[in-house]
């Protein structure tokens, strides 16, 4: 039901910082001219794995109330390859 907000998210997250990370919290690389043109083109979860072929993770920044001006790590997206039985 959240599926096109959360994929929206991160893209924009992708775009902007231009990587996520792996499962070691290693930089796993988005920028290049292909991925951003498959990061835009991506309608699915298959899709955006294909862009970055490794499961992946990236946090969605929020701004905090209490303090304003101040960004916190928000929901963390994770992107895994789910096999088909």
């Amino acid at each position: 039901m959240n599926f096109q907000r959360a994929l929206a998210l991160h893209k924009a997250i992708l775009l902007k910082e231009g990587h996520a990370f792996d499962a070691s919290n290693r930089q796993v690389a988005a920028g290049s001219p292909d991925q951003v043109e498959g990061i835009h083109r991506a309608a699915t979860a298959s899709d955006m794995y294909q862009v970055l072929r490794q499961d992946s993770w990236l946090v969605v920044p929020i701004s905090s109330v209490a303090r304003p001006g101040h960004v916190m790590e928000g929901t963390r997206l994770t992107l895994v390859k789910a096999s088909r039985t």
